[in-house]
């Protein structure tokens, strides 16, 4: 039957990070990297974040190790008030850290967003005229 070969892709458009034992890889680093460091807090990594991990990891496992302590380092000086948007500004840690893989990723966003989505909810349903009354008046 059809199911995933031997380097353990399926079909679809999952990304490679995110395979359950991936997934809970990097959920643990993140938590440890929180831990070390007083400034950054779980939630400050959102989707892209995780996801951009994710993919380096499955990438090349060294590099990702190379941008967890990256984002260590950036982050353990600074003071918590001093970063605004900490989600957006560790997004823009990891952009410059790997700017081929960001645009790789920006890319595929686009490409889903452009694809028609399934299941007709991109019909409108038809509105009545707005006169809301009958032509015999």
């Amino acid at each position: 039957g059809k199911g995933k070969g031997k380097d353990g892709k399926g079909k679809g458009d999952r990304m490679r990070g995110d395979r359950p034992g991936n997934r809970q890889e990097i959920e643990n680093k993140i938590r440890d990297l929180c831990a070390d460091n007083p400034v950054v807090r779980n939630p400050d990594f959102d989707w892209r974040c995780r996801r951009f991990l994710g993919e380096l990891k499955a990438k090349d496992e060294a590099r990702f190790e190379e941008a967890l302590a990256m984002l260590h380092s950036s982050t353990v000086e600074k003071e918590r008030e001093a970063v605004r948007n900490w989600a957006a500004y560790l997004n823009t840690l990891l952009r410059k850290f790997d700017s081929e893989l960001y645009e790789e990723l920006k890319e595929k966003d686009m490409q889903t967003s452009l694809m028609p989505r399934q299941g007709g909810g991109s019909e409108r349903p038809r509105s009545r005229p707005s006169g809301g009354g009958n032509a015999d008046d």
